[in-house]
This record gives C-alpha cells, sequence and structure tokens, in this order.
C-alpha cells in the first residue's frame, strides 16, 4: 500500500451508519480498524430502549447507491429492511387520501441498519468496541483516550487516521476544533438546533388494522400495498406525523406500524404534561380516519413514562471535512449535520463514507497498488504522508456538499422561519409551482424544483442542486416583479 512496514492504523469514533460504513471501507483497504462506539450496540437489549435511537431511516436512492458503492445490498445486507411501494398522504377529516407510487426507499430502523453495518465492518476486519466513550484525544502525538461506560475503565489508542463519526454533538469534532483554536489555527464549527419535537411510537399491526375500514376497502385505500409510507397533517396546529411500516426479520410479513409525531416547540411537552388525556384529545384531529381504539393505544403508547419527546437535530456547518496535519476526518452528522427537514441526514451520511472510499481509491489506486489514480508515488511513503494525502483528497472531494446540503435543509420545505407553521411563504409556492408547471409543459426537459428533486433521489451532487434551488428563486421572483410591474404600469 504504501513504504511503511506496517498497515496504518485507524480509529474510528462513532458506530453509527456512517462509522459502520467508514470502519468497512477502511477495513477492506489495507488499514487496521478499531471502532468504538460510546453507547451499547445496537443489536443488543440495552440499546433497543434506547428511544432516542427508535426511528426509520428512510433510504432514498442516493443512499442505496451508497451502500452499494461499498458493497452493501440494501436489501439483503440490512436486517428488516422494507421497500417501500407507495406514499399515502391522508386527507383531513371528510377528505381522500393520495396515493403516490412508485417510491423507491427502503426503509429500516436506525438501529438495525448501524447493526447491520457494524457486522458488515466486522466481517472487513474491523474490530468494533461498544459502550467505548472519546474522553480527549491528543493530535500532537495521535493518541486517543477512551473510557468504558460502565466501569470508567480507560485506555490509550493510537492512530494514524482518526475518524469522527461520534454525531451532532461530536467530541472528535469539539476536540479538534479547541486544540486548532487554541494553537491560533482556527477551526470554526456553526451549529443551529432544530426546535421542532418529535416522539415516537410502534403499534403492534400493519396500518390497513390501524385505519377505519371503510376507508381501507374503498378508493384509492383498497389498492394500497402494505409497504406504504404515510402521512398525516393537522394544519391548524402545524402538526404532522409519519407512519412507517415494519417487520422483525427480512423474511417475515409486515406486522408493524411506527408512527412518528413531528411538531412546532412546546406542543408535545404540552400534551405530555396532560397524560394520557393530553393525547386522547389531540390525536382525533391528526389521525380522523384511524379506529377509535388504535387512537387510544397510540396514545397509551405515547403517555408511557418512557416515551420523552425529543428535538430533531442539530445543522452543524464545519469548516472543513479533515485536518491532514492531525489525521482527523469527520464523517456523517460530525462534519454535516442537519435537521430532517429533507430526510437527507442518513443519505447524506451514506454518501460521505462512499465518498471517502473514493478518496482512498484516488491516493492508492488499490490495495495492493504502489501508485495512486492521482499519480502519487507511495512506494517510499510513510503512514503519516498516506493519511494526510487521503485527508486532503476527502475533503477536496466532499466539503462543498457538505456545506450545501447543510444549508438546503436548513432551508427546508417553505425556508427556515416558518417550520411548523400552516402556510409557506407565498414566493415559496410560486417557485415550486412554476417548476413543477414548466415541468411539465417541457415534458421534463425542465427539471423539477431542486427540493423534490432532493427528495426523490436525484443523482445530482448537492452543490449542483443548491444553484438550481437559487436560479429557481432568482427567476420567480424575476416573474414576479415583472408581472407587478405591468400591472402598475396599467394605472398609471
Amino acid at each position: 500500500m504504501n513504504g511503511s512496514s506496517t498497515r496504518p492504523t485507524a480509529i474510528v469514533a462513532g458506530g453509527g451508519p456512517s462509522g459502520a460504513l467508514a470502519a468497512k471501507v477502511l477495513s477492506e483497504r489495507g488499514f487496521s480498524v478499531q471502532l468504538y462506539e460510546a453507547y451499547p450496540h445496537p443489536g443488543s437489549a440495552d440499546a433497543r430502549e434506547e428511544q432516542s435511537k427508535a426511528y426509520v431511516i428512510s433510504v432514498s436512492p442516493r443512499g442505496q447507491l451508497a451502500l452499494t458503492r461499498c458493497g452493501v445490498d440494501p436489501m439483503r445486507d440490512l436486517d428488516a429492511a422494507v421497500a417501500s411501494e407507495a406514499v399515502v398522504r391522508h386527507g383531513a377529516e371528510g377528505k381522500k387520501a393520495r396515493v403516490l407510487r412508485p417510491h423507491g426507499s427502503i426503509l429500516v430502523r436506525r438501529r438495525a441498519l448501524a447493526a447491520s453495518l457494524l457486522r458488515a465492518a466486522e466481517e472487513a476486519g474491523a474490530e468494533v468496541h461498544c459502550a467505548w466513550k472519546v474522553t480527549d484525544i491528543d493530535f500532537e502525538k495521535r493518541r486517543v483516550k477512551l473510557e468504558e461506560r460502565e466501569s470508567a475503565a480507560e485506555k490509550t489508542v493510537g492512530y494514524d487516521l482518526l475518524v469522527g463519526a461520534d454525531g451532532v454533538r461530536s467530541k472528535t469534532r469539539t476536540l479538534l476544533s479547541n486544540h486548532l483554536n487554541a494553537k491560533g489555527e482556527g477551526f470554526t464549527v456553526k451549529t443551529i438546533d432544530d426546535t421542532m419535537e418529535y416522539q415516537v411510537a410502534v403499534l403492534p399491526r400493519p396500518w390497513a388494522e390501524i385505519v377505519q375500514k371503510e376507508m381501507t376497502d374503498a378508493p384509492p385505500l383498497d389498492t394500497c400495498p402494505p409497504a406504504s409510507m404515510h402521512s398525516w397533517a393537522d394544519t391548524k396546529l402545524g402538526t404532522t406525523a409519519l407512519g412507517f411500516p415494519l417487520r422483525e426479520a427480512n423474511d417475515a410479513p409486515i406486522d408493524k406500524f411506527l408512527v412518528c409525531l413531528i411538531c412546532p416547540e412546546g406542543l408535545l411537552g404540552k400534551w405530555k404534561q396532560g397524560g394520557f388525556s393530553g393525547y386522547t384529545s389531540a390525536l382525533p384531529a391528526l389521525f380522523s380516519d384511524w379506529t377509535p381504539d388504535s387512537r387510544l393505544d397510540l396514545a397509551r403508547l405515547l403517555a408511557a413514562e418512557a416515551n420523552t419527546p425529543s428535538t430533531g437535530g442539530v445543522c452543524v456547518w464545519s469548516q472543513a471535512l479533515s485536518h491532514p496535519e492531525s489525521g482527523v476526518v469527520l464523517m456523517g452528522d460530525a462534519g454535516h449535520g442537519m435537521w430532517p427537514s429533507l430526510g437527507q441526514g442518513c443519505n447524506a451520511a451514506l454518501e460521505s463514507a462512499s465518498v471517502f472510499a473514493d478518496a482512498i481509491e484516488a491516493v492508492t489506486g488499490s490495495v495492493s497498488s504502489g501508485a495512486g489514480c492521482r499519480g502519487v508515488d507511495l512506494s517510499a511513503s510513510s503512514n503519516k504522508e498516506l493519511v494526510e494525502a487521503i485527508a486532503i483528497e476527502y475533503d477536496g472531494l466532499r466539503q462543498e456538499d457538505a456545506l450545501a446540503v447543510v444549508d438546503l435543509t436548513y432551508g427546508g420545505i417553505g425556508g427556515t422561519k416558518v417550520r411548523g407553521r400552516k402556510h409557506s411563504p407565498v414566493m415559496f409556492k410560486v417557485q415550486i409551482g412554476l417548476f413543477m408547471l414548466l415541468n411539465k409543459l417541457s415534458f421534463g426537459v425542465v427539471p423539477m424544483p431542486a427540493m423534490f428533486r432532493i427528495m426523490k433521489g436525484d443523482y445530482a451532487r448537492y452543490s449542483v442542486l443548491k444553484r438550481a434551488n437559487r436560479v429557481e428563486k432568482y427567476v420567480a421572483h424575476s416573474i414576479v416583479a415583472g408581472v407587478l410591474m405591468l400591472v402598475v404600469s396599467k394605472f398609471l
């Protein structure tokens, strides 16, 4: 791989989807890999009690491509995955539902996704250590201090490459930023917390047994497949609910339904404070087509003491995704955390791991070659020089897109300042409506709005989609301004 007599050592901090996939990628490309996850193994009984990890990931075509490029078959290798066949938008009381197909996403519980990718990393040769958290890092000597969760035992391990994949509150990123700022080099990280609230519950039956029978027996729900995503909305309160089909194993039937409530700040807390009655009084407006028994069951699950609401995450803009001199790269939420506005958090994290694999290949060519695709002669290089070259390449390939996807998801559907409100800004509606119309009139020559392309799995780079969104805004504002000028001129 290079001129060193020993394999380069990689420490991966964080065993979520991006960290696990990065560990697999590194192991398959000649690194000696040790992964440390602060929480219990996601496949363990302890992890199943972690409410914050109980949600479902919608792996879009973009995320699926990233997995495939890293040697993971999304349907075969991910535990209890469900291929979504449609999206159902349930109407408010008295209105019909809409069934949109095809969908193309693969639905999998977050802990099942992490467990599957950790298993793939171990099969590739990585050592996985759970319930160990990073407490300190000596970037000059390239050593990581760790503490065991239960016993508080400590140990220090050395590294050539450190992958910080430890989430939006990344200890790796924080320590790196503090270290560089103390040296006067500067490392800027901007974060903004999401104020929307989320709560999850799992009903032990499929969606067709939850919605009223007169609805499921009539069009369009009578032909709706079991493997469908569902959404409900209460526009008066600005509340949304998403429903996901679940199974216990890949060959098992779909027999459960996970519901995620998404509410403006303070609303879930108010319902929670009211206990069971707080939820029973609020849920009928949102789930008007559910059976009364199903609403009561959901209220009991949500009111349970252990089931607490949480916020939606943190948008993270990092000045860089690597610091080559310290041998550090940032992956997933540690480098580009985001709100769930556009559903891109995990998909973007998986993409980063795939781009990281590209960076390694660009520098090394392959595990056995002596010169990389960039023409870098590695025959006499040290592990440190190799890692620095990979870190530089990764940052160059990914940083622009990482900033772009955070910007896009921060804006969300309708803009930052209106999350959870009843109405999106008028100009946003004009922009979306105009380009949807142009798309249809031109038979697809004019692309769909960039925001829709992101959620539908468009493979364009996020930086390209961000520029397209900016052009759409300019065109929409120009047309509106032109129309207003014509109207005003007629009265002058």
